[in-house]
């Protein structure tokens, strides 16, 4: 069995959800950003299966009224079990259809819930006495609300891989998550290996196949952490059994000495293998959750395996299971109100400026993984300003563009497009007048610092003090003096700099040739007017040099910040005041102490932190106003629940209606 599409409208906090060609994929990754409803799709899924939504709080705010429809598509062979099953009631053989479509509706009064589209096959299906013999007609969910199992023991429980076990076990986990929302327990590891080793002891003894199950799980956990699970042991000194794990280096532990990750893994290849042996749909909310990369990858290659028989949705924020899977088995949700139309999309689609976005250096999946853009200008930055804000750049996508004009040209082409996301480029100063900072800005996107660089910025006296504290002592200095020289000692160097720069930007006269000196080959026409400019702005140097010495002295005293290179004036302190090895520790003390104390955080890095915020903030994300009326809708299902014109009601034990029951 496996689900081809699905169109979920007004559940909950989902406005409206549809995906479809879904069958040939037999894992669907689901992502988004925290809030999106992607865990909601997993849970109305399961809900309209189960046929538990007759309560009001399910209907959502976008009227009065929910729609839950999903596509099935059968296999050969389990139409023919489901004939042989029909045939022993006398009941007529199914049609063999393309597709088979569930659709449940309710309304947010008691008990309107109804069956608008339901099938002889899949009314089969739901039955519970076909069910529990027939796992494939299954749909369960296993929750993020998950427990691991603190017990190991190795008992045989041959219940945990019985059929008619399972199928009550799903009835009761579909109650705990719709219903009640509580916690799911993982099963007990070493009961579950004790029973898979017995099973296959027991059917090789009678002759039967084996296939192998035990040996699988022992290789993808050693494939995952380099430890060997053993098969179960007899001690006859303690007349128990025991499992061990043997480490790399040879050492065994016992499995109580499995990491809660580890267990959680064993924990959850326990469904992937129930669905891998009998078919169905498994539907697993974040996977990651206590998983080390390498064991996020291990459950996604084990969840592959069920190709043949399953079908597996996941909803995830894991880059490692995101990056592993193809483009078209992701489907990314987006916020109902960022959304005017369907939530859902697929990272493949095409939105028209997907290479100009590779060529910004950010993919699809990071862009919908990621809450803000933010683009400095190199890799020191994007390590400092995490430093100095990680609880604002947790879900950030840095991208360092390389250089100030590398983020510029990122800014203006952003402005061309619908990214979907908040984003902002992040560069210094430099060179530039008061002037040119404010029109870099003017445009939005764009934050300059309101002094050369960065490390001016943190160049305060107060800030200084607290981290060169020790030092101050030992050397018997005041930071005032010392950083008033360090400073002073910075304006030569810092006038030899603004000076070419001015000069370099200087603009000339377009430079003409005597008719009778006119080179005749262009490239050497060219490199003649290049050198003529270049002589036109050596002419004017004296007078750009005397402009910017006198602006410089004019606004030194106030304003030194704009123009003293800052790595300089930090190298001069660190020689005076000797506390940090290199003033690339010292300015990653400096930025830490800036954060851990408002007090003390510089007023440019304040504002940037009040940038952030504002463009991160949802309420300052673009909204989109659905354009459907929901009146329409919710009549119609008004009239069909009134007049009971779907099928038989919702959260009945079993079918009434099937001879047999």
């Amino acid at each position: 069995m496996r689900i081809v599409r699905f169109r979920i409208e007004n559940y909950k906090g989902v406005r409206a959800a549809t995906a479809a060609s879904l069958e040939a994929r037999p894992l669907t990754l689901i992502t988004g950003r925290n809030g999106t409803g992607k865990s909601l799709i997993l849970e109305a899924l399961t809900a309209a299966w189960s046929g538990n939504i007759n309560l009001p709080e399910f209907v959502g705010p976008y009227g009065s009224s929910l729609v839950i429809e999903i596509g099935l598509a059968f296999t050969a062979e389990e139409y023919e079990l489901v004939d042989r099953w029909r045939s022993a009631r006398a009941l007529s053989p199914i049609t063999r259809l393309q597709e088979h479509v569930l659709e449940v509706v309710s309304t947010n009064r008691e008990s309107t819930g109804r069956y608008l589209q339901r099938d002889a096959l899949i009314e089969t299906l739901q039955n519970p006495l076909f069910s529990r013999d027939h796992p494939f007609a299954s749909v369960d969910l296993l929750s993020a609300r998950r427990q691991v199992s603190l017990t190991t023991t190795t008992t045989v429980d041959l219940s945990m891989l019985d059929r008619t076990t399972n199928a009550d076990q799903r009835r009761m986990m579909y109650d705990q998550e719709i219903r009640w929302k509580s916690g799911m327990q993982m099963p007990d590891v070493g009961a579950y290996l004790t029973s898979l080793d017995y099973r296959d002891y027991v059917a090789a003894r009678a002759g039967l196949s084996v296939n192998g199950e035990y040996s699988r799980l022992q290789q993808i956990f050693e494939s995952a952490t380099g430890k060997r699970i053993t098969l179960p042991h007899y001690d006859p000194v303690t007349t128990k059994s025991s499992i061990d794990v043997e480490l790399p280096s040879g050492v065994q532990h016992s499995l109580e000495g499995l990491s809660n990750g580890e267990r959680e893994m064993l924990g959850m290849l326990y469904y992937v293998s129930q669905l891998s042996a009998q078919g169905g749909v498994l539907l697993l909310d974040e996977p990651e959750k206590h998983l080390h990369p390498t064991l996020q990858q291990a459950v996604l290659t084990a969840m592959m395996s069920v190709a043949g028989r399953g079908q597996v949705f996941v909803v995830t924020h894991s880059p490692t299971l995101i990056g592993g899977a193809a483009p078209d088995d992701v489907l990314v949700v987006q916020p109902a109100w960022e959304s005017a139309g369907n939530q859902v999309c697929r990272v493949s689609d095409d939105s028209g400026h997907l290479d100009v976005l590779v060529d910004l250096g950010i993919s699809r999946r990071e862009l919908f993984q990621a809450d803000l853009l933010l683009f400095v200008e190199g890799a020191d930055d994007e390590r400092r300003l995490r430093l100095l804000f990680p609880d604002e750049l947790a879900g950030a996508r840095v991208v360092v563009g390389g250089g100030r004009e590398a983020v510029l040209r990122a800014a203006t082409t952003l402005r061309g497009l619908a990214v979907g996301v908040p984003w902002l480029c992040v560069v210094d100063r430099d060179f530039w007048s008061d002037a040119e900072a404010e029109a870099a800005e003017s445009g939005g996107g764009v934050f300059v610092w309101r002094a050369r660089m960065l490390e001016n910025v943190l160049l305060t006296e107060p800030l200084l003090k607290i981290v060169l504290v020790a030092g101050i002592a030992a050397e018997n200095e005041q930071l005032g003096p010392v950083l008033k020289a360090s400073v002073k000692s910075g304006f030569d160097v810092a006038l030899g700099q603004f000076v070419e720069a001015r000069v370099r930007k200087e603009p000339v006269a377009d430079q003409e040739f005597p008719t009778d000196l006119a080179p005749a080959d262009p490239v050497e026409a060219r490199l003649w007017r290049e050198m003529l400019a270049w002589k036109a702005r050596l002419d004017c140097y004296a007078d750009v040099h005397q402009r910017v010495e006198t602006e410089m002295l004019d606004r030194w005293e106030e304003c030194w910040h704009l123009y003293v290179d800052g790595k300089l004036v930090l190298g001069s302190l660190q020689r005076r005041i000797p506390v940090y090895k290199s003033i690339h520790v010292m300015v990653d003390a400096l930025l830490v102490a800036a954060r851990q104390d408002e007090a003390l955080m510089p007023d440019e890095c304040k504002r940037l932190r009040g940038v952030l915020c504002s463009i991160v903030s949802p309420r300052n994300r673009p909204v989109e106003t659905p354009p459907e009326d929901f009146s329409a809708r919710d009549a119609a299902i008004a009239v069909a629940v009134a007049g009971r014109s779907g099928d038989v009601e919702l959260n009945m034990p079993f079918d009434e209606g099937l001879p047999g029951c």
